[in-house]
């Protein structure tokens, strides 16, 4: 024990170990084990307060809060009670974690230390691990029951309890021990810097919790009133997934350290996950570097390549917080300057929380998108999930309401056409170019199950050709009313100007019959997914 206080924090970084020195003269510190960061996976310093009260007090410290972040190593703080109790019970971390080995500071008036053989923590260990199991079984047994009898709030505040054990004991298996006090959600973002890959269980909702955890918790709401409608059913094939997946994870860590303490060598645990590389062209890897020097998305997906005349096209899903139309725009331009026009994007974006919010009309296409054949870029160091609704069928909401605005607004076009005076065109433009867009959107969602928001002209155009190839066929229409400038100036006259109106009649005949052949496409679409409602 002398050799260990002559070289204490030797292996640490000088003013990492200065500050330990410190800390042992102003409060108790038993002992201090240290775990150095590998290329693979972050350190671990593990600290040892001779009182329990003062493990609040010694992890508020700021310089070591930030440890992880200026000297990659995770912090554990353990109280000398609770850690000889755990270790009596069998508590795997304690035997996996506090080794002689790792051991860089032993204060000579506290002189316990645990076995760290596997003979002798075996029996210990059985126990812990079995508690685990048992509860688990016992919480699934009720949650089965209930599911029987189609007590739906019942099976949810079970999955409540099965996450909350299962989050116990990953604290207690990765940290060193459990946070009863705090929320399900604290309890995960705590978790996170020790196990990152769990964050990709979950889609954030706010700064206070999760999709998934508010869905649950909302069981709470639907007990206390008696009245399931609070109740997201569709969810539950999700919960149920998260709930196998968090059962692994903890199995899994038992696995772990079960296997470190027979080994019993100081090694670090817990891998840092690293950036996936998905093969791509040499053309879209630059397309999408393009696009990150603008703004960096939590994921790419490409949904369709297509090749016309000498311009290639690639549909890209951006998944990320702060994309708007003004940022795709200009993703778009930097693009196409890039490329000297021979490759150009078709870019929608969305936030995670925004697409898990409206599955419940856009889930088939974003279902079909999202998968990991598609995916041509993760922001590095990040898991990503969605929670699908199961069963599902695209309801198509709103869609006769989008339908019969549409066509309104066609039929008011025609009669403004059939009344205006030959010299007065004012208003004309406008209302093309509104009911064009609505066409166009309309047409998606019939089309795709997809509700864009704010897109550009072209942009909702090239998801319509997306959806029906054929569609191209009009374009020469198109060009008739304006060349190259007809999507740029549908957008200009779906905005506020004060400009006056002069469509000469063979410009107009052209309109007219843009709109027809939209119409006559748009009925049969909406048609065939039972959008006309009634008639």
């Amino acid at each position: 024990m002398e050799t260990i206080q002559n070289q204490t924090f030797q292996s640490l970084p000088p003013e990492l170990a200065a500050k330990l020195k410190q800390l042992t003269k102003e409060l108790t510190i038993e002992q201090v084990f240290y775990y150095a960061p590998t290329a693979k996976a972050p350190g671990h310093l593990i600290l040892i307060s001779g009182s329990t009260k003062n493990i609040e007090v010694i992890a508020a410290r700021k310089w070591l809060r930030n440890a992880f972040k200026k000297y990659q190593v995770l912090l554990h703080v353990l109280g000398s009670t609770p850690m000889r109790y755990g270790y009596k019970n069998g508590h795997p971390f304690i035997a996996a974690y506090c080794i002689t080995a790792a051991k860089v500071y032993q204060n000579s008036e506290y002189k316990w230390s645990p076995s760290n053989t596997w003979k002798d923590f075996k029996k210990r260990y059985k126990k812990f691990e079995r508690d685990y199991f048992y509860e688990h079984d016992v919480l699934m047994t009720m949650n089965n029951e209930f599911y029987k009898l189609e007590a739906r709030t019942s099976v949810f505040l079970t999955y409540i309890s099965l996450y909350e054990h299962h989050l116990t004991y990953l604290e207690k298996l990765y940290i060193g021990q459990s946070t009863l006090f705090k929320s399900v959600t604290q309890r995960i973002k705590t978790l996170i810097p020790y196990l990152p890959s769990i964050e990709g269980l979950f889609v954030k909702e706010n700064g206070d919790t999760y999709y998934l955890i508010a869905q649950l918790e909302m069981a709470r709401q639907a007990a206390a009133e008696g009245d399931e409608i609070y109740i997201n059913w569709d969810m539950y094939h999700a919960i149920k997934e998260v709930e196998e997946q968090l059962y692994t994870m903890v199995s899994d860590r038992f696995l772990a350290l079960k296997k470190r303490i027979k080994c019993n060598k100081p090694s670090t645990g817990t891998p840092i996950a690293v950036a996936e590389n998905s093969p791509m062209d040499k053309q879209l890897f630059e397309v999408v570097s393009q696009i990150n020097k603008i703004k960096q998305p939590e994921e790419i997906y490409i949904f369709h390549k297509n090749h016309t005349d000498s311009i290639t096209y690639y549909y890209l899903l951006l998944v990320g917080e702060g994309i708007g139309t003004a940022m795709l725009n200009n993703m778009q331009q930097a693009v196409e300057v890039k490329f000297k026009g021979i490759c150009q994007v078709i870019l929608i974006a969305h936030s995670r929380l925004w697409i898990q919010k409206n599955l419940f009309f856009h889930q088939d296409f974003f279902k079909k998108i999202m998968t990991p054949e598609n995916r041509v870029f993760k922001c590095p160091n990040k898991i990503f999930t969605l929670h699908w609704e199961e069963p599902y069928t695209a309801p198509y909401g709103d869609l006769d309401y989008m339908y019969r605005a549409t066509e309104n607004l066609v039929l008011q076009y025609f009669v403004l056409r059939e009344h205006a005076a030959a010299d007065n065109a004012e208003g004309l433009k406008c209302m093309f170019s509104t009911a064009l867009l609505r066409a166009f959107r309309t047409f998606t969602y019939a089309k795709l199950s997809y509700r864009p928001n704010h897109l550009s002209a072209r942009n909702l155009w090239m998801l319509c050709v997306y959806a029906e190839p054929n569609l191209r066929n009009i374009e020469y229409l198109f060009e008739k009313l304006q060349g190259d400038a007809f999507f740029r100036d549908v957008d200009s006259h779906t905005r506020f100007h004060h400009r006056n109106s002069i469509i000469p009649e063979e410009k107009a005949l052209v309109m007219d019959e843009i709109l027809k052949v939209l119409k006559n496409e748009l009925t049969p679409a909406v048609e065939k997914v039972g959008g006309m409602g009634n008639e």
